[in-house]
């Protein structure tokens, strides 16, 4: 049974679409909710296995600026 781990990220709005789509098209990597649209607040769930892979992207993303704020859970 695979175990899999959750966090959520802060973004702007605008870019809500940009990264769903940037992480779902690392196909099997993570999936991605919107968990409040108007705060820009998404949900990732992954493979505890992959989680150094989430990291690292969700780190890249927060350098460039788009990801706000990461809260694991």
């Amino acid at each position: 049974m695979v175990e899999f781990r959750e966090m959520s990220i802060k973004v702007a709005r605008r870019e809500i679409a940009f990264v769903h789509y940037v992480i779902e098209a690392y196909e099997g990597l993570a999936t991605v909710s919107t968990l409040d649209a108007s705060r820009g607040l998404l949900g990732l769930a992954y493979p505890a296995s992959l989680e150094s892979t989430v990291l690292d992207l969700v780190e890249d993303l927060r350098v460039q600026g788009i990801v706000k704020e990461v809260h694991s859970s």
